[in-house]
């Protein structure tokens, strides 16, 4: 399962001359992964970190931060996504 959420306060945006503009935010991920009975995850390295465990049997739990940038039309078309990173900023597991 995973929920995604704009981070209150982050979000900006910059117009230009030609009325086109350019917003960035920061989208919060939770990501939570179930394990099968009887099956086993190992996490990358990214996830390790955090936890400390090299494999998870019941659930694992991820937050992470999204930055993207979007582009704003200045008169038709949709926005459109031209850039985006995540960074993980926190895991737990069993």
């Amino acid at each position: 399962m995973e929920t995604n959420a704009v981070i209150p306060g982050n979000t900006v945006t910059l117009y230009f001359e030609d009325g086109s503009g350019i917003s960035f935010a920061i989208l919060d991920r939770q990501s939570t992964f179930t394990v099968e009975d009887g099956m086993e995850l190992t996490p990358p390295d990214t996830f390790t970190t955090f936890v400390g465990d090299n494999s998870i049997n019941e659930s694992a739990n991820l937050e992470t931060y999204v930055f993207v940038a979007v582009t704003l039309p200045a008169t038709e078309g949709a926005p459109e996504m031209i850039a985006a990173r995540e960074q993980i900023i926190g895991a737990s597991g069993e």
